[in-house]
């Protein structure tokens, strides 16, 4: 995802290089989304091991990642919301156990960003109308 948001194709290189460049960030776009694919499908096989809330939010991780990712935010946008998310998501499940506090940051550090990535993906709920009345 790094390689993915720092490595554009810069104007004025050659169209050997430019083309270099364009396939490597395809490649690179496929691996993530073949990621994200692999995680949703397989979140079950590691995220269970987690009791309780932990396991929810990782399965929440991996189902907010992947619908980040097939969105249709920038490609900027979905890659900055991800490597937010990863970054405390790794943290919480793969950190040392003995930073108690910074598992807990990250936990609820997680839970917030999912919550505002989740909500500006949503899209708008229609305004009710009044329905006439019928007579009988």
């Amino acid at each position: 995802m790094i390689k993915l948001r720092e490595v554009q194709v810069p104007d004025g290189v050659t169209d050997t290089l430019r083309a270099g460049l364009t396939e490597e960030r395809e490649r690179w776009h496929r691996q993530v989304d073949e990621a994200t694919q692999h995680l949703t499908d397989h979140a079950q096989e590691f995220v269970f091991t987690f009791r309780g809330s932990i396991g929810v939010l990782g399965m929440r991780y991996c189902g907010t990642a992947r619908m980040v990712w097939i969105s249709d935010r920038t490609e900027e946008t979905k890659l900055r919301h991800l490597l937010e998310i990863t970054e405390h998501f790794h943290t919480l499940f793969f950190g040392s156990r003995w930073h108690l506090r910074s598992r807990v940051r990250a936990m609820g550090e997680l839970q917030r960003l999912m919550t505002v990535i989740e909500e500006e993906g949503r899209p708008p709920v229609p305004r009710s109308r009044t329905a006439p009345a019928v007579e009988v």
